[in-house]
């Protein structure tokens, strides 16, 4: 993944076993950085042999909210 900006990946652990989700897969976690063009690196996730889903949610949501440690919250409409 590191020709995709990939910085870090790790398989996702649950009480220090590999966790397994419900249905039998395996979930790596990948660390991206700052993504500039989300539809471009879904597309080159999908197109992975062996990649299922992904976590970038494109084009399914018109609002999101963004908490910060201060408690102030960000509304980001679409």
């Amino acid at each position: 993944m590191v020709s995709l900006g990939c910085a870090e990946s790790a398989l996702r652990m649950k009480e220090g076993q590999i966790f397994i989700s419900d249905q039998g897969h395996y979930i790596l976690d990948a660390h991206f950085g700052l993504i500039s063009d989300a539809k471009w690196l879904g597309d080159a996730l999908h197109n992975i042999p062996g990649v299922v889903e992904h976590g970038l949610f494109i084009g399914l949501a018109t609002e999101i909210l963004v908490g910060f440690s201060d408690g102030t919250v960000k509304e980001i409409k679409k």
